[in-house]
């Protein structure tokens, strides 16, 4: 039987051989190779974790580290192919973000106890329903990669779930910003453990719909800047009467939002459809800057009941702390649904505004910012 000492000894030397390949430039890689730089191990002396951040060689052929389970390095110097993970049946965290390795990421179609992948701002390519099948993914990002495909191919059909289908249902963060990925964004309502998504520049579309109730009710970030996102839903909303029904919903539509970004996307639509599925939201930004916004940014308080009592103002209006609507085609602002002290109105390059006077004075008096450059006010 192979000693200990013995043991020890080869995992060490297979450990240095990954690390001058990979252009470790640190300490001498003397003594115990657990205890070297960046270098976890298991209780028996098994190496199970990787992590160096200014290693600027190539990526070897072979990785034999048979316990080997994530692997961080992010030089941006970083060259190779990333098959060589294809090998490492225990991997479950893989970052290699921000470096120059390439490879096709169908790599990874049978890494099944794989957790996290980062490889944004890489040379990485291939179709997204290559990862369909690590079903047990939570993290995602090939944000800038010349990764292709379509969220379905990715996320499965969300209104299906068995133990035979491939949805994605504890997801938690996508991020897929730059790439030519199409779809529709509710694909990622198959995920119950959605948290943060970002398609920017993508050309992924869609809206919301009745479909979006009890859906991502964990999702705290979405940012959609430059897609095909719709985003609003369509048809003509009655805001008065979502506004005076708000406490009596039973159910709500995201409702953990904190930052929605829909910047040059097309949204066109009357900002109150995008107001109005958010209501019982409590975000703190919301970006729709030359997003096709039309009408009026209307009151987020109802109107005092028949005995006089005062209403509370909708969630949607109590920790917005950024709300962007420059340049649209807006008519009127009818309120401040901001954080006083703390918030951030942008109405730049919207035409002709109709704005009165007492708002003004409401502004001053709180201490909102209220960036009205390049509008008519009247």
């Amino acid at each position: 039987p192979l000693r200990t000492s013995d043991f020890r000894g080869r995992e060490a030397e297979k450990t240095q051989l990954f690390l001058r390949h990979v252009g470790y430039t640190g300490v001498a890689l003397l003594g115990d190779h657990c205890k070297w730089p960046g270098v976890s191990c298991t209780f028996e002396g098994m190496v199970k974790r990787l992590e160096c951040h200014t290693c600027n060689g190539h990526l070897p052929d072979q990785i034999d580290l048979e316990m080997l389970r994530e692997v961080v390095l992010t030089s941006p110097k970083l060259t190779g192919d990333i098959k060589v993970f294809e090998g490492v049946k225990n991997l479950q965290v893989l970052d290699l973000h921000g470096t120059q390795v390439t490879g096709d990421i169908l790599t990874f179609r049978r890494t099944q106890f794989l957790r996290s992948l980062s490889l944004g701002n890489t040379n990485v390519f291939g179709d997204l329903a290559a990862l369909s099948h690590p079903f047990d993914l939570r993290e995602i990002d090939l944000s800038f990669t010349k990764v292709t495909g379509t969220l379905e191919g990715l996320m499965g059909d969300p209104d299906i779930f068995n133990r035979y289908s491939e949805r994605k249902v504890y997801l938690c963060i996508l991020k897929l910003a730059g790439t030519a990925v199409l779809g529709n964004l509710r694909a990622i309502t198959g995920s119950i453990r959605i948290h943060e998504v970002d398609l920017s520049h993508t050309r992924v579309m869609g809206r919301l719909s009745g479909r979006w109730v009890e859906r991502c009710q964990e999702l705290e970030i979405l940012r959609l800047q430059n897609s095909s996102v719709q985003f609003a839903p369509k048809g003509k909303i009655d805001f008065p009467s979502a506004l005076k029904t708000w406490k009596t919903r039973k159910t709500a539509m995201l409702p953990q939002l904190q930052e929605l970004d829909l910047t040059d996307c097309p949204v066109n639509s009357p900002v109150e459809n995008l107001f109005a599925p958010l209501l019982l939201a409590s975000p703190t930004s919301i970006k729709a800057a030359n997003a096709g916004l039309t009408g009026i940014v209307p009151k987020m308080k109802p109107a005092d009941d028949a005995d006089g009592n005062s209403s509370d103002p909708a969630p949607l209006a109590r920790r917005l702390l950024m709300l962007d609507l420059t340049q649209n085609n807006l008519m009127e602002l009818r309120d401040l649904p901001v954080v006083p002290k703390l918030g951030r109105i942008l109405l730049r390059k919207n035409l002709d505004l109709k704005v009165a006077p007492s708002l003004l004075t409401q502004a001053l008096k709180q201490n909102i910012i209220l960036d009205l450059e390049g509008t008519k006010v009247s």
